[in-house]
């Protein structure tokens, strides 16, 4: 292969080369050594080579078996690419910086309707506290606040201890050892939270989320309650089930990973397996319905049991700061973000027409994650008083 062969190479010239296909997707040693020299030997197409190799990656992510159109590929990259140009003349960061960013070419939307004008607009539910700090209430009714995000664990006494997200204790709390005594964890909207229960489950708290648990579990069983989400390891113990209680669902496992969506003002709630098998009961079903690795089972308004098998990374990302999705309705997407980022959201109804699949780092301000969106999406929004309103670009 010839270094000069590829000087006049554009992004989606390089994207979608089988030499350097072969470089991004099998690493030999061969594609290797040529795409290392060609890019030392000529520097200037270093922003081509970025470019494609964020497309590439986003490609072979987003679904091994999935091509896409060369149009797709060439619309994409021709919007995006005008999108780096843009930020560069501002002097703002660059798409290939650490942090917020929806991958290059793995983001795209369904056909839409062009409007005219903005159509009636919908709010996102959001329920509102005056509470913004993490709460963390012990059964002894002793009340603790907390501006940032909090670790909870039990040191080697039994103890519970409260660290800041860098591992920094902020406090100590002795428990009385009593299993039917609860306390109670409470992660408003914008914040997120951790916990190491005394049997050694670990629990990653999403935000708007409460969770109940005990000091110590009983001898017959380990059992804890959420309104909101989770995303749970379990230790395993075969003598000593795990249940995760809801308001419509009992999730019962001996040692397994799985997430658990039950915010008790939405109407669709989702258990969602990693590893393991999980028995799920719901309140009306006689029996318990089994889901295993790969799958998820949906109940919606605490009654219909759906069970179908997922790609799970999309629907535990968040708890890695990461919101991944496959054709999305972008709606659901905003109601994630509008949790995470504790922000009001009001969109039009064509809005909700626009399905969307790619990833969305969360390290960022929400101003940059809405920004991303709107580069990949025929979408704007602007700022109105504490609202945020989305419409369709003209």
């Amino acid at each position: 292969m010839n270094n000069t062969d590829y000087l006049r190479h554009t992004a989606i010239d390089f994207s979608t080369d089988p030499y350097f296909l072969e470089w991004r997707w099998l690493q030999t040693e061969e594609t290797s050594i040529f795409w290392e020299g060609f890019l030392e030997r000529y520097p200037e197409k270093k922003d081509d080579i970025l470019l494609a190799i964020e497309i590439v990656a986003s490609f072979r992510e987003y679904k091994n078996d999935t091509l896409f159109s060369e149009s797709d590929k060439r619309n994409a990259v021709r919007r995006l690419s005008a999108e780096v140009h843009r930020y560069k003349r501002r002097q703002k960061r660059t798409f290939f910086g650490i942090g917020t960013f929806v991958l290059l070419g793995s983001l795209f939307f369904l056909p839409f309707r062009q409007v005219r004008q903005i159509e009636p607009v919908v709010q996102i539910p959001t329920i509102v506290t005056e509470n913004k700090e993490v709460q963390l209430i012990l059964s002894s009714g002793e009340k603790s606040k907390f501006d940032e995000d909090i670790q909870i664990k039990y040191n080697s006494v039994g103890n519970i201890v409260v660290e800041s997200k860098s591992g920094e204790m902020l406090e100590t709390h002795e428990i009385e050892i009593e299993p039917a005594q609860l306390n109670k964890l409470i992660v408003p909207r914008g914040k997120r939270s951790s916990m190491l229960l005394a049997d050694g489950s670990r629990i990653w708290v999403n935000s708007g989320t409460t969770v109940e648990f005990p000091s110590t579990f009983s001898q017959k069983e380990r059992r804890i309650s959420v309104d909101g989400e989770i995303y749970i390891e379990v230790a395993n113990d075969p003598q000593k089930p795990f249940h995760v209680s809801t308001k419509d669902f009992d999730v019962v496992v001996l040692g397994t990973t799985f997430n658990v969506t039950a915010y008790s003002k939405d109407e669709l709630q989702h258990i969602t397996v990693a590893e393991g098998l999980v028995s799920v009961f719901t309140k009306d079903a006689e029996e318990g319905s089994l889901i295993s690795r790969n799958q998820q089972l949906r109940v919606i308004n605490g009654q219909g049991v759906e069970i179908s098998n997922v790609d799970v990374y999309n629907y535990t990302s968040w708890h890695e700061g990461i919101l991944r999705f496959e054709s999305e309705p972008l709606p659901q997407i905003l109601t994630r973000l509008s949790r995470y980022y504790d922000i009001n959201m009001l969109f039009s109804d064509d809005v909700q027409s626009i399905r969307c699949s790619g990833k969305l780092y969360l390290f960022d301000e929400w101003q940059v994650v809405l920004d991303n969106i709107t580069i990949v999406t025929p979408v704007k929004y602007s700022i109105q008083d504490n609202n945020i309103e989305l419409y369709h670009s003209k």
